[in-house]
């Protein structure tokens, strides 16, 4: 809907010219106001963000699991096999270096459900990591979260996680450009 198009309407609404279709256009406009970001709905149900499994399990003293690449190629739609084991003490650098040319940076944050209820965050779809019955709980896992509740476990049992910790999100670099895109 362009800047013209709602012009338009108002002027139609308030000369008096009030149709059925101007009136649902109108309440269409006020409904994206309210939330300019609705969730896609296929089938009258929010669309789910596609689960990916891991690839790679994790073997004490042989292989880490990819557990968060999992996560981060279904988050993102790309392919698991594109996202590299990131590793070392600089490991975040390597994620956000990864992801730079997606138009998004990585962050931890200390988020949970009523955190984002009270920031009237409802939706975000990101990345929660913790503790999971494997291992005697002694090796971090990663899971996909909506609104920091687990929303799927990429590990063949979808466990979940027995305690969450950690949080991530994805934060836009340039946010003019998703606003653009909206508006076309």
């Amino acid at each position: 809907m362009t800047p013209a198009r709602i012009e338009a309407l108002k002027a139609a609404y308030f000369s008096g010219c009030r149709t059925d279709a101007i009136g649902e256009e109108l309440f269409d406009i006020i409904e994206r106001l309210r939330d300019p970001y609705p969730a896609p709905v296929v089938g009258g149900v929010p669309e789910e963000c596609p689960r990916v499994e891991q690839t790679v399990m994790h073997v004490p003293g042989e292989s880490r699991g990819n557990c968060f690449a999992a996560v981060f190629a279904g988050l993102l739609q790309i392919p698991i096999e594109t996202i590299p084991d990131f590793d070392g003490p600089d490991w975040r650098k390597q994620v956000n270096a990864f992801l730079r040319p997606y138009g998004v940076a990585w962050l931890q944050v200390g988020i949970d459900k009523e955190w984002l209820e009270d920031s009237g965050v409802v939706g975000m779809w990101h990345e929660v990591s913790g503790t999971t019955e494997r291992f005697d709980g002694k090796v971090r896992h990663s899971c996909a979260a909506l609104d920091a509740e687990v929303a799927w476990d990429p590990h063949p049992s979808q466990s979940g996680l027995v305690h969450q910790n950690g949080a991530s999100i994805f934060v836009a670099l340039r946010p003019w450009d998703l606003a653009s895109r909206r508006q076309a």
